[in-house]
């Protein structure tokens, strides 16, 4: 029985030391793709209800009792701070559920729109 109690604590030793290997890797790669968002993304709103303020803070909002329910902050990070489990749980979610490809497909569409325009505002000016 303490053959199996030992390995256990050595099992669950090893699981947790691990676990904050990867939680720490994940607070690390969060910041630094929030700071890339707030330094490059310049869209706004950003998708899945989620808004980057130039203070560095991150937040999610969730509709409660939807339709006509109130909106309600379900994350809340702030870039350079430590992030809780909760926060890195949440934020992991958030990128499975497609973050990541809905601000691409936002930021591309930004960059069509913008490229229309300039097309246009070129045609309006005198040719040289």
């Amino acid at each position: 029985m303490s053959d199996t109690l030992t390995e256990v604590v050595a099992r669950l030793y090893r699981a947790g030391s691990e676990n904050s290997k990867q939680n720490e890797k994940l607070r690390a790669a969060a910041n630094e793709l929030l700071q890339w968002i707030k330094d490059n993304a310049q869209v706004a709103p950003l998708p899945c209800d989620c808004t980057l303020y130039p203070s560095g803070n991150f937040v999610r909002t969730a509709l409660t009792n939807p339709p006509h329910g109130t909106h309600r902050k379900v994350l809340e990070m702030r870039i350079g701070e430590q992030f809780t489990v909760y926060q890195l749980s949440a934020f992991s979610q958030l990128i499975a559920d497609g973050f990541l490809e809905e601000l691409c497909e936002l930021m591309e569409s930004q960059s069509q729109g913008f490229e229309r325009t300039s097309d246009k505002v070129r045609e309006f000016l005198p040719k040289q």
